[in-house]
């Protein structure tokens, strides 16, 4: 059951901080003022014209969702098994695949953003277990 917390509650999290990364990234990077996001054809416009670095910003808010869902799964196991870690990066992953199909990206963002889920959620779990190694020799 406590796994099952962990992955829900560090899902919960993942989401809202890619969702307040990606609200930021809007704010400095608005679509145009007669924007209609359920009109396909302006979101292909939209990703094709797309500043490279709003996408960067983008991708960073998947890798810190990531980080601080795998970070919140793991410190409530404990860092006793990566498991929840890897399930939150993977239903991550899962949603960002469905955003990548529904929505057109460039290449270099499509592959980035497959794999940032994953490190993002793995380098939490590392540093989780490695600070607690060190508290625990301190």
């Amino acid at each position: 059951m406590k796994r099952v917390l962990a992955v829900l509650a560090g899902l919960v999290v993942g989401v809202l901080v890619i969702f307040l990364a990606e609200a930021i990234e809007m704010a400095i990077f608005p679509p145009p003022a007669n924007f209609n996001p359920n009109d396909p054809e302006q979101l292909k416009a939209l990703m094709a014209n797309a500043p490279a670095l709003s996408l960067v910003l983008v991708l960073i808010g998947y890798f810190l969702g990531a980080f601080v869902g795998g970070m919140v799964a793991t410190t409530i196991i404990k860092g006793t098994t990566w498991m929840p870690a890897l399930i939150v990066g993977a239903v991550l992953t899962v949603l960002g695949l469905i955003n990548l199909i529904a929505i057109p990206h460039p290449i270099w963002f499509t592959i980035s953003g497959l794999g940032i889920y994953f490190a993002g959620v793995f380098i939490a779990f590392l540093m989780y277990t490695k600070f607690k190694k060190h508290d625990q020799e301190s």
